[in-house]
């Protein structure tokens, strides 16, 4: 999180700069992108022995279309993983240089059909690709199947969102992080704790239209890691006061045998749930996560820390997730 709060400021410190002379930033950009992408384009061939092939969109702007006799074997042989992932690495990199120099071909082609100036145009169109986030990133066995680059992906892409994220300006996050910290502990420390599993479920629940930073429609990346936050603290401050209840209510007579017989009614409603599971999960769509919870759910009897452990998160995480997916699965049911 804190590299990409330097990323920002980087950002805006070269912007300034640009701004002042625009004609030598853009003169200077332009060569190292391209510069850049003829590197990568000639590793790609020397180290894996293929030829990135490229294509004219209708506005003229290059752009990726295809890799010529990709080595499909180097995702399933194991032998070959190291090098997949290597090749993966350089060709998103190559992805981002492409994206960069297709901003700047775009700004040009924009600003002489509106008759602006095109170093002003392209400055503020590569500052604001360089503000977009990391657009490529695949934190879900739906996008991404191999687990290292999913994982890689997922940590980078938390990182991103944390850096958008101010606690000074959403004071109900802050107020909610606040909650029952341990000694020593602070609202940004938890905030770290708890990025990864958040930023991974929201999205998952991200629309193909939506952006990943604020700004860019009425939700976000941003704006639903927020909201899962929210609810993730929302669900612990729910349970810490159902406990208080609990130990405040005298224990009636035969207590005892009521609540084994009401463990056990639950137990075979679960069981009957289960059965009709089988036919909702399809219609329902659930996230790789959604997915992982309800599998470890049915093998431990909804053991909350216990999959908290195996999942490597936190038990209020695990809730909100077994909330989500039981919604999702109660509205394929039209229940």
């Amino acid at each position: 999180m804190e590299a990409w709060r330097e990323t920002n400021e980087w950002i805006e410190r070269h912007e300034r700069i640009a701004k002042e002379n625009p004609s030598e930033f853009v003169s200077t950009f332009s060569a190292y992108v391209q510069l850049q992408r003829r590197h990568i384009q000639r590793v790609i061939r020397e180290q894996f022995g293929l030829r990135v092939s490229y294509e004219k969109k209708p506005s003229g702007e290059p752009y990726i279309e295809s890799l010529e006799k990709f080595p499909i074997h180097f995702r399933y042989l194991p032998e070959h993983r190291e090098a997949f992932r290597l090749l993966r690495a350089w060709l998103d990199l190559l992805a981002w240089f492409d994206g960069a120099w297709i901003a700047v071909v775009s700004a040009r082609v924009l600003a002489e059909r509106e008759g602006a100036d095109p170093d002003d145009a392209v400055i503020e169109n590569v500052f604001e690709y360089h503000r977009a986030g990391p657009w490529m990133a695949s934190p879900t066995i739906k996008t991404e199947p191999d687990r290292s680059l999913r994982e890689a992906y997922a940590e980078n892409l938390s990182g991103w969102v944390g850096a958008q994220i101010s606690l000074g300006k959403n004071g109900r996050l802050n107020s909610i992080l606040k909650e029952d910290l341990e000694p020593g502990d602070s609202p940004r420390a938890r905030l770290l704790r708890e990025l990864l599993a958040a930023t991974t479920m929201a999205f998952e629940e991200l629309l193909p239209d939506e952006s990943l930073r604020p700004g860019g429609g009425e939700t976000n990346l941003v704006s639903r890691v927020e909201r899962v936050m929210e609810e993730l603290g929302s669900q612990k401050e729910k349970l810490r006061r159902r406990s208080k209840l609990s130990e405040d209510r005298p224990e009636p007579a035969g207590a005892s045998t009521d609540g084994d017989l009401e463990q056990f009614e639950h137990r075979e409603t679960l069981r009957q749930q289960l059965e009709d599971l089988k036919s909702w999960m399809k219609d329902a769509n659930l996230s790789e996560t959604q997915l992982k919870v309800l599998d470890l759910d049915m093998r431990t009897d909804h053991d909350t820390k216990a999959i908290a452990e195996e999942l490597g998160i936190s038990p209020k995480t695990v809730r909100v997730i077994r909330k989500r997916y039981r919604d999702r699965i109660r509205a394929a049911a039209n229940l």
